[in-house]
């Protein structure tokens, strides 16, 4: 049973040093990713001030996108315009993006359906050269 005691104390030092590395690499991943969207930031004001998408540089290109999705202001108000205009495949526990990008690109006024909200996301993204 020595042996099965010391296997067993060893294991459990080996998931409480794995706890310990993985609680230090995730403190350092908030830290770096924090870095990298601080530097979006600021390439982002960067092409705002230039009036430009993209920036070329010697180490690789950055280049503006658009995040963009759907919020329900009011479920009562879309689930009733869904349930008239038989647009019920665009329910999910959330909006389907790309059902509400259809209907909102075949308005001729681009009007969203009651209850829904746009909300877009530029950001900045690097490619390598």
């Amino acid at each position: 049973m020595a042996d099965v005691a010391a296997k067993v104390q060893k294991y459990i030092q080996i998931r409480n040093q794995l706890d310990f590395k993985r609680k230090e690499y995730q403190e350092v991943e908030r830290e770096l990713k924090a870095d990298l969207e601080d530097i979006q930031f600021e390439i982002l004001n960067i092409s705002d001030e230039l009036g430009v998408d993209s920036l070329k540089t010697e180490y690789g290109t950055a280049y503006r996108s658009v995040k963009s999705s759907y919020r329900i202001l009011d479920w009562n108000a879309y689930l009733e315009w869904a349930e008239q205009n038989g647009a019920l495949h665009t329910l999910q526990k959330r909006v389907t993006k790309s059902a509400v990008d259809e209907i909102v690109n075949e308005d001729l006024e681009g009007n969203l359906p009651p209850g829904l909200d746009l909300y877009a996301e530029v950001t900045i993204n690097i490619r390598k050269s």
